[in-house]
């Protein structure tokens, strides 16, 4: 009744609620805290982790060295394995802690720079605080890119913070320019990605702060840059002196310059989830057409609003434009619009993994979040806000509810690694195409697909002859991956066996007296 008689306070009791709600997935038993929001690529990197807090190296499978992972995260995450002594189940507590940690900064950096965007406009600064608080915390999306194990909540947080900083401060002096170099530098570190939003942000905001000297704006820029680079110098180091490139290897199993209807589809629908980003339905369970459609339709819908808005009120928008921090604020996201459209068509072009096409682009969802903050906290009914919060938290709370009751279990869990403790030997060495989850869970475990392997890629033309001249004598992923990859020819003729299966999982061995494979 208190939130209906003072609808006001609905989206900041609502919005603390849900936060708190967050908080305590990071407490749920051993056995239900390895399963999601966790995900498969997410063990990839908390591989390392472990293996560097246990003094085994930076490597995922405890054999090569490697640089496939985004550093600033994973070397974070280190410390929770130092503090259990590498304990596989243990750890994850901690590891969700810090996940919980950048999610709740995010959201009140979310909402204070949404609040100082329309300050001295006549608009209720407390509202707009608290309904982009809650925006930001009720995000369904934003919830899944952030605690799966993995470095996107913490780019999220980074991405704020500069962007809070750059708002407030600007580039009035040369300790700030370099605090944001330094600001820029993380968030490269945080995901490699980001040099593109820190090449167009350095531009853009030199250009805006010297408007009066394009030589001036070019040195910002260049400082702004040096001092990312500087920030960042530590890995580009580490990956050339190891690997001989300064970047990452990784990127090399699913790299391919390609002009592809299907790819070009795909990440059509990433752009609507992080334009749209309050509608996901998830991309592997409810997504699909009739999503897509609302969410265009939608898309549509607010921008109609917007220019209705401007229009009848068009002393907001001057209001806003005419402040320092309005300007700013404004600014860093038409950046972060114009770094995910980059992004979308480089991505699209160069990069076959399109499941990754909405994690990547997620931290760019926030100006289109802050936006729907600004339309939802014109409402003036208490009523009406009440349940305008309660429908926004409702998904999440269902998500959160759901992973409590071990509804979003992980199939590599329960299928891949439970096949493989049932009938492999802890000493024998098993290969799989995905082995982030299953690497995590047992040591010996082989990739194929190249992410942690680099030999998996030199051999990528006869895998199978690359398992057989290893003495490898189990295969254990999706049955399609294997069969199709593989050849079902080709195994069948090399003496391989099907051993089991649970779900979409397969397990083979060979003979050990068979021949290599014609």
């Amino acid at each position: 009744m208190a939130l209906l008689s003072n609808g006001g306070e609905a989206p900041k009791y609502v919005g603390l609620a849900l936060v708190l709600l967050l908080l305590s997935i990071a407490f749920r038993p051993a056995e239900s805290i390895t399963h999601r929001p966790l995900v498969e690529d997410g063990y990839y990197a908390l591989s390392v982790a472990r293996n560097v807090a246990l003094g085994q190296g930076v490597t995922i499978d405890g054999v090569h060295p490697t640089n496939g992972f985004q550093p600033l995260f994973t070397f974070l995450c280190v410390i929770p394995y130092l503090l259990v002594g590498g304990a596989r189940e243990g750890a994850l507590h901690g590891i969700l802690l810090l996940h919980w940690a950048f999610w709740a900064g995010s959201a009140y950096l979310f909402g204070a720079i949404a609040r100082d965007l329309v300050r001295g406009t006549g608009t209720d600064v407390r509202a707009v605080f608290w309904w982009s608080f809650l925006l930001f915390s009720s995000s369904v999306l934003m919830f899944v890119v952030s605690f799966n194990g993995l470095e996107t909540g913490a780019l999220v947080f980074l991405f704020l913070l500069l962007w809070r900083h750059y708002q407030v401060h600007g580039l009035t002096s040369l300790r700030e320019k370099l605090l944001v170099g330094v600001l820029l530098g993380l968030l490269v570190l945080a995901r490699i990605d980001a040099l593109v939003f820190a090449g167009i942000f350095a531009l853009a905001v030199a250009l805006h702060e010297h408007r009066e000297s394009r030589l001036a704006a070019l040195r910002t820029a260049s400082l702004l840059l040096l001092t990312a680079v500087v920030t960042s110098l530590p890995w580009w180091l580490f990956n050339y002196l190891g690997f001989g490139a300064v970047f990452p290897t990784s990127g090399r199993a699913y790299a391919a310059f390609l002009v592809d209807p299907d790819r070009s589809w795909k990440m059509t629908y990433a752009v609507t989830r992080i334009l749209m980003p309050v509608i996901y339905a998830g991309q592997n369970t409810f997504e699909g057409t009739p999503t897509f459609l609302v969410r265009t339709i939608l898309i549509g819908v607010v921008i109609a609003a917007l220019v209705r808005q401007r229009h009848r009120h068009p002393e907001l928008s001057k209001g806003i434009m005419s402040a320092p921090a309005g300007r700013r604020g404004v600014l860093v996201g038409v950046v972060m619009l114009g770094t995910a459209m980059t992004l979308a068509v480089l991505y699209a072009l160069t990069f076959g993994a399109t499941w990754f096409y909405t994690r990547y682009l997620a931290p760019y969802a926030l100006p289109a979040l802050l936006v729907l903050a600004m339309v939802v906290s014109r409402l003036r009914s208490p009523v009406l806000q009440a349940v305008a919060a309660g429908l926004l938290a409702l998904p999440l709370a269902g998500v959160v509810g759901g992973v409590w009751t071990d509804r979003f279990r992980s199939e590599f869990i329960d299928d891949q690694v439970r096949l493989v403790e049932e009938h492999i030997p802890p000493g024998d060495e098993v290969a799989a195409f995905q082995t982030g989850t299953l690497g995590y869970f047992r040591d010996r475990t082989v990739n194929l697909d190249g992410k942690v392997n680099p030999d998996a890629i030199t051999y990528r033309a006869d895998l199978l002859g690359y398992v057989e001249r290893r003495g490898i004598l189990w295969l254990c992923d999706e049955e399609s991956s294997l069969t199709t990859i593989m050849g079902t020819d080709r195994l069948r003729k090399g003496g391989w066996q099907r051993m089991g299966a649970r779900g979409v999982f397969a397990l083979y061995k060979r003979d050990r007296s068979a021949g290599m494979t014609p």
